[in-house]
């Protein structure tokens, strides 16, 4: 693998609803694993740019060691895939959401963190029917249970 470089976004993420504190307190927590030194901020990401499109293609982390990109899937979406009105959508949007990563990312490698193990084997069953590079990504359940 080649020499890649991590260069943080600027500025960083506002707060959003869609996210939520706790998606918030998940994402820290896969940052610490994946960079424990320098761990990313909250609120920061990484940015490729698509080289097809010419748009900025955002993930949660990179880790500094290896060049490879970041997301992080907090709790949640084991409940919302118990519906079936919601999986389609749910599918949908993290359909779309890797072809966007996978379209950036050159040669470097992707890895998706699950808080939860359904989640993670309902993305990884997604994505074996789905194909279309999706394989390239490495799905990883990363257990969280939260401080309160």
């Amino acid at each position: 693998m080649g020499e890649f470089f991590c260069f943080l976004v600027w500025p960083p993420r506002a707060p959003s609803a869609r996210h939520g504190e706790r998606g918030r307190d998940y994402e820290d927590h896969v940052k610490s694993i994946v960079n424990p030194v320098d761990t990313t901020p909250r609120y920061w990401g990484f940015q490729l740019l698509n080289p097809t499109s010419g748009t900025f293609v955002y993930y949660d982390d990179c880790e500094h060691t290896t060049g490879t990109m970041v997301d992080a899937k907090g709790p949640g979406y084991a409940d919302l895939l118990t519906y079936d009105k919601v999986k389609g959508s749910v599918a949908e949007k993290l359909l779309d959401e890797s072809a966007r990563q996978l379209e950036a990312l050159g040669t470097r490698e992707l890895r998706w963190y699950f808080a939860e193990p359904e989640a993670a084997v309902f993305v990884e069953e997604l994505f074996s029917t789905a194909d279309e590079g999706r394989e390239r990504i490495e799905v990883r359940i990363l257990p969280w249970l939260p401080s309160e």
